[in-house]
């Protein structure tokens, strides 16, 4: 199942509920507005960017290993005692593998440009 706007938006507000914040104390914590925290909890939308950023800040308070889960539910989001924790999600771990990726691939086309042999 794949998560919609929707449902990405109602986890948000329950991470904020959670922290006891309102929409205005998250927006300033991530240096938006109240009103793009409100579009992005309907589900009206919203950049990307807010929305890395208010799930990095969830994540100092948080251990958010299923936030982007089909299993995600509010039982599972525990304190994150000792705050942030490398790699401790899916998302990361992805972004990780893919900066790898991305970084071999561009390593092998220098080379090529630079008339490396290849193999």
């Amino acid at each position: 199942m794949d998560i919609t706007v929707k449902e990405f938006g109602n986890r948000i507000k329950l991470l904020r509920q959670k922290g006891n914040l309102s929409q205005e104390e998250l927006a300033v914590k991530v240096s938006t507005s109240q009103n793009i925290i409100s579009r992005l909890e309907v589900g009206d939308g919203g950049s990307l960017k807010v929305a890395f950023d208010i799930i990095n800040f969830f994540r100092t308070m948080f251990n958010l290993d299923n936030f982007l889960s089909d299993k995600f539910n509010m039982e599972s989001i525990n304190l994150n005692i000792g705050g942030m924790r490398p790699l401790d999600s899916v998302a990361i771990e992805r972004l990780v593998e893919l900066q790898k990726t991305i970084h071999e691939e561009l390593n092998y086309s220098i080379g090529l440009l630079q008339g490396e042999p290849v193999g």
